[in-house]
């Protein structure tokens, strides 16, 4: 499936990209369950040498630069930069690299009172993340809140 034709109604948004997610190029290519698994569409292709779109090293900088040379990948960091009302994460330690994320979520909250990311709820596994966000949370703009990730149980 080419991805595009219903961006706007998009409400799941890879910022660092998806094992689904192929760039051909030209398009942006998701793939999606077919009455086959999908991890062996996704092992097919990159058989045949296509690759996921992935951020997965570097410094902020460098994630940063890679996320603007990808058509999705830049839409979903703008959406990331424009967001309304409450961003909720599962997953994601904001780390030392992440801090063009972190940049992102405070441009969300510096839009017009009307318009702007009120807050963000960071899903945390451990005491070690708990400290984490406590000590990093001065640098968000917006009210951080720090929940229980183990609680969530979205996998069944």
């Amino acid at each position: 499936m080419i991805w595009g034709e219903h961006k706007d109604e998009q409400s799941v948004f890879y910022l660092h990209g998806a094992l689904p997610l192929f760039d051909t190029g030209i398009d942006i290519i998701k793939e999606v369950y077919d009455g086959n698994y999908l991890l062996e569409n996704i092992k097919a292709r990159m058989n045949k040498k296509h690759y996921p779109i992935f951020v997965t090293a570097g410094n902020a900088e460098e994630k940063l630069r890679h996320i603007t040379h990808n058509q999705y990948l830049t839409f979903c960091y703008d959406k990331l930069c424009t967001m309304e009302g409450s961003l909720i994460t599962f997953g994601f330690c904001f780390g030392e690299n992440d801090t063009h994320i972190i940049d992102a979520i405070n441009q969300a909250h510096n839009q017009p009172k009307d318009r702007r990311l009120w807050s963000i709820y960071i899903g945390v596994y451990s005491d070690t993340d708990l400290q984490h966000i406590e000590d990093i949370k001065d640098k968000f703009k917006c009210k951080v809140n720090i929940w229980n990730a183990k609680t969530a149980h979205i996998w069944n």
